[in-house]
């Protein structure tokens, strides 16, 4: 548009190569048409069309700009034309000025006009069809193109549609994009119907108003559980309504469903049906502790765990004085800490705050500096006597009342220790008890006072308060030691000296005879009963792993001792290894016999015996017992096979355990009464 003054406002011959307007559609009734206006500078627009034909631009809708402002360059607007613009051919006119607001004639200081033959053409307007969607409460519905509201909507030949707000939800929010797809939100908790409407736009038209239905189902909301707070002293349980603060967006409680999720560290909580807790907490515990539940609606949903913040503020607590007994000798004072036995558990107790609520009546007390006493009874007096006395803590605290309890005696036995004796193994501790052979005629052993008087040379020696003492010997030491000690009486009155030996063994293979293997019950002789002895163990127990021994005071010694090869299993092997060697004729043995006597290579000339542990052990390499002169073949497990077979006196040769695989307790029996071994 050039910046030329136009006088009268009229179309000039000069003005047919000013065109500086560009309509982008087909002007129609109800039509939005994009037009482009290439303007020189900054300036404003005001433009008519003659809707109504009648030669004028005189009608207030024939304008369809007013002081528009434009920038220099190319500007995109849109002229609206009413519904009821009439038909056929008209004239458009567009000014350009600096100032804005001209009339359709008439003077301007400066600008330009121009005037553009126009048709108005009747086009069909784009078809708009409702659309309904189904969506759950506190849920987001998203909805594609293919399945948008253009899908079912119609152009009617105009070209592409685009999707337009008219009026959006009442309870939600909606994102709609021109290609039809959306996304909804219905608001939180919010469950009905719910809608909103729009038009489908060609370039040109715009289609009736469409109204989109949304079903908002129904669905059940979980309860919220808020944190709770309390505040109590150490020692007071406090009570708190859980469920007080909770709420159910659309139901109820249900106060009998609180659970305790996360259990308190410092204390125990409980809760009755009505969601009200009583938290305890630990005894003088004083501190911050939670603990966390759920709760559960009408329609069992659940909540999100909450928290529980108990805040246990600091409370002194009263000293504990406990009951003493004291025994004392006709005539002569004796002295005691009576706050020995005593506590306080959150301070200290006043050493100097003891006060005699209640004198004894046979003798007198005294006080010393550092807080014991000294009872000295009444020269002629034996018999019991008693006093009562409280003490107070650091912080004042009076205590209860204890009772001391005299027994003043006008004689006094020592105690007696006895020797003991323990085994342990290498490496290892052992606990003993060495009081529980000690006694004292007249008196009771105080237990704690166990004085140990020479320490063991190869270990060290602790004592307990309980009268046992724990002998730990040094690092891979094997042999023998001994320590002594002492115990006390009631009247303090010291025992002799008792000494303790301790045997520190290998117990590496303790279920055999390290003497004799073969020697199962260990009387210098191996025979059948030395079968026998196996033979009823694997009857009475079965084939099993041997356990390693208890370690006590005393020495482990079997017997019989069952592991003939030492492989810590019992099994029928090592039955059959004794009866292996019996077959050899012998019947007694000046030495350590060995275990692994291979076997010859296997011959098929007669009955043969393989044998199949029960363990998984393979004992490949060692001897086992035949009968007559038949080889034996050891063979690995996967290829192993037991056969049996009778001879012609009814007499055992072999045995086929095929279906089993192992040797059961019938053979065994067979050996013991065949007298001839296998």
């Amino acid at each position: 548009t050039r910046n030329d003054a136009e006088l009268d406002g009229l179309v000039g011959d000069e003005d047919t190569s000013d065109d500086g307007v560009f309509f982008g559609g087909t002007l129609t009734p109800g039509g939005h048409i994009p037009v482009a206006i290439s303007a020189s500078t900054e300036g404003f627009i005001d433009a008519w069309i003659d809707m109504d034909g009648d030669g004028t631009f005189d009608a207030v809708r024939d304008q369809v700009f007013q002081r528009t402002p434009v920038t220099r360059g190319l500007n995109e607007l849109t002229i609206l034309v009413p519904d009821d613009a009439a038909l056929g051919d008209t004239y458009a006119r567009f000014r350009f000025s600096t100032i804005g607001g001209l009339a359709p004639t008439g003077r301007a200081n400066d600008g330009e006009v121009e005037d553009y033959p126009v048709t108005l053409f009747d086009v069909d307007a784009p078809v708009a069809t409702n659309d309904s969607y189904t969506v759950d409460e506190d849920a987001v519905l998203t909805v594609n193109a293919d399945d948008g509201l253009l899908a079912n909507d119609s152009a009617n030949g105009g070209g592409d549609l685009t999707a337009q707000v008219v009026t959006g939800p009442a309870n939600g929010t909606l994102t709609l994009n021109v290609d039809g797809s959306f996304v909804y939100t219905p608001s939180a908790n919010f469950f009905g119907s719910d809608s909103f409407t729009y038009r489908a736009h060609t370039s040109i038209l715009g289609s009736n108003v469409a109204t989109v239905s949304i079903q908002v189902a129904s669905q059940p909301d979980s309860p919220i559980a808020a944190d709770d707070s309390a505040t109590t002293a150490e020692d007071t349980p406090v009570t708190i309504n859980l469920v007080a603060n909770d709420v159910d967006p659309d139901g109820a409680l249900n106060r009998a469903s609180v659970n305790i999720t996360t259990q308190p560290a410092h204390g125990t909580v409980t809760v009755n049906d009505q969601g009200v807790a009583v938290y305890t907490p630990a005894a003088n515990y004083n501190g911050t502790d939670t603990f966390r539940y759920t709760v559960g609606d009408a329609e069992n949903a659940v909540s999100a765990p909450a928290t529980v913040t108990i805040q246990i503020t600091s409370v002194n607590d009263v000293p504990i004085a406990n009951a003493d007994r004291i025994f004392v000798r006709q005539g002569v004072a004796q002295t005691y800490d009576l706050l020995e036995n005593d506590v306080d558990v959150d301070g200290t107790l006043n050493r100097q705050s003891v006060v005699i609520t209640s004198s004894p009546k046979s003798g007198t007390i005294r006080f010393n500096a550092d807080g014991t006493i000294v009872f000295t009874p009444d020269p002629v007096f034996q018999g019991v006597d008693t006093f009562r006395y409280t003490v107070r803590d650091n912080s004042g605290a009076t205590s209860n009342q204890a009772i001391v309890t005299l027994t003043v005696s006008g004689s006094n036995f020592a105690p007696v220790a006895e020797n003991d004796t323990a085994t342990v193994a290498k490496n290892a501790s052992v606990t003993i008890d060495v009081l529980d052979n000690d006694s004292d005629a007249d008196g009771t052993l105080v237990a704690g006072s166990i004085a140990i008087t020479l320490q063991p040379q190869h270990g060290t020696v602790a004592t307990n308060l309980d009268g046992t003492v724990v002998y730990t010997p040094s690092t891979d030491y094997v042999g023998e030691d001994t320590f002594r000690y002492t115990v006390k009486d009631e009247f303090n009155a010291v025992s002799n000296e008792a000494t303790v030996s301790v045997t520190v063994a290998e117990l590496g293979q303790p279920w055999q005879n390290q003497n004799n293997p073969l020697d199962v019950n260990d009387d210098g002789f191996v025979v059948p009963f030395d079968v026998l002895l196996v033979i009823n163990e694997i009857n009475l127990r079965g084939s099993r792993e041997l356990e390693p021994p208890p370690i006590t005071t005393e020495p482990f010694s079997p017997p019989p001792f069952i592991d003939v090869n030492g492989d810590g299993f019992l099994s029928p092997v090592d039955a059959l290894i004794i009866i292996n060697y019996l077959n050899t004729g012998s019947s007694q043995l000046a030495a350590k016999p060995a275990l692994a006597a291979v076997a010859a290579p296997a011959q098929d000339i007669g009955a043969a015996l393989d044998i199949v542990p029960d363990y998984d052990r393979q004992l490949v390499g060692q001897a086992v017992a035949v009968d007559q002169a038949v080889t034996t073949t050891v063979r690995p497990i996967a290829e192993a096979e037991l056969v049996a077979a009778w001879d012609d006196d009814d007499a055992w040769e072999s045995y086929d355990l095929s279906s089993t695989g192992d040797l059961d307790d019938d053979l065994l029996g067979e050996l013991a009464g065949d007298g001839r071994g296998l």
